[in-house]
């Protein structure tokens, strides 16, 4: 309803008032919280192994439910533990049930879930690393020239393993992680392959040693030269291919000086 609310101020014989009016509305209850009716619990795996996590979630109905305390708590607590948030650990092989209390008020409703802990797999024990052997495809080099070597482990199942590759002398010849080997100037070098394994920090080495030669020149092909013609002075030697008619002339030539000189001897 409504009311006037009234001020009267007096002083001796004088008077004066004022009011203000008031309204009073109904109240406005607020809507009732919807009751707690239900939990259901689910958990991301039912299998763990020990040491594994896992978490659990609980879904509360209504989900519109106000005021509502989760509580979890699991019946064995030597293979399952599990925290406030959810959150489970497995301690030990066995089955543990995991339980969400819901709480509303004076109300409580539960669910659960079982979850199992297998004995853990252990793998397969790494093999450890017990040598290196390395080769070179060519151990004999020219300056500028490459060859690749090579590391090969044993066992070659061998995990977890890092070759690392060093030289003796960077200036005669130069390696990358690879293995790629270049020859810079003459002279030997030893190239080293150190393995690495894993954790256990297991080390083994070998190595190839590398001769740089000096670089062979190529030599320039010279002409071939042209014959010299053989001079000719004329003069017969033995063996040439002489006329049978030349030699008659001569002949002849010869019988007629010889006749000339007798006949001027007897002349005189």
């Amino acid at each position: 309803g409504k009311a006037t609310i009234t001020a009267t101020a007096v002083q001796g014989e004088k008077k004066v008032t004022d009011s203000v009016e008031i309204e009073v509305e109904e109240e406005v209850k607020p809507e009732p919280t919807p009751e707690l009716k239900s939990v259901t619990v689910t958990a991301e795996s039912k299998k763990l192994k020990v040491g594994e996590e896992t978490t659990v979630t609980a879904k509360v109905d209504p989900t519109d439910a106000k005021d509502v305390t989760i509580i979890w708590t699991t019946s064995d607590e030597t293979v399952l533990k599990v925290d406030e948030a959810g959150k489970v650990t497995a301690l030990k092989v066995g089955k543990a049930t995991i339980t969400a209390t819901a709480v509303q008020g004076e109300k409580k409703v539960t669910d659960s879930v079982e979850i199992e802990v297998e004995e853990e797999v252990k793998p397969e024990p790494t093999p450890e690393l017990k040598s290196v052997t390395v080769t070179a495809e060519s151990k004999k080099l020219k300056v500028g020239e490459e060859t690749t070597v090579t590391a090969k482990v044993d066992p070659t199942d061998a995990k977890d393993v890092t070759i690392i590759w060093t030289t003796s002398d960077e200036t005669v010849l130069k390696v990358d992680e690879a293995g790629k080997v270049t020859a810079l100037k003459v002279g030997k070098a030893t190239i080293t392959a150190t393995a690495v394994q894993g954790e256990k920090k297991v080390k083994v080495t070998d190595s190839v040693e590398i001769e740089v030669e000096e670089e062979t020149a190529t030599p320039t092909p010279n002409p071939d030269p042209q014959p010299t013609p053989e001079k000719n002075d004329g003069a017969v030697q033995t063996g040439d291919n002489v006329s049978p008619m030349l030699y008659a002339g001569a002949a002849m030539t010869a019988a007629a000086v010889l006749a000339l000189i007798q006949r001027k001897r007897r002349k005189g």
